[in-house]
């Protein structure tokens, strides 16, 4: 992958934690998540960005092999 499209990548690798977290802080207990449609929106948005989340990094990983894995020295 070339740099570019890597760091663009992880940028929205990034964007997706960010939100994720902004989204969480609403969240003080799991029942929260269940108590209310709200909670409910709010669980389902970040399983989505999770999801995305999950993709982005498999992408990233079969175009650069090892690039979440640290070296061995």
């Amino acid at each position: 992958m070339p740099d570019a499209l890597l760091l663009d990548a992880l940028e929205t690798l990034k964007r997706s934690l960010e939100i994720i977290q902004k989204r969480a802080k609403a969240i003080n207990e799991p029942d929260d998540f269940v108590s209310s449609e709200a909670g409910l929106t709010i669980l389902d948005a970040i399983a989505m960005r999770l999801q995305s989340v999950g993709e982005k990094v498999k992408k990233i990983e079969q175009k650069n092999p090892g690039f979440f894995h640290p070296v061995q020295l």
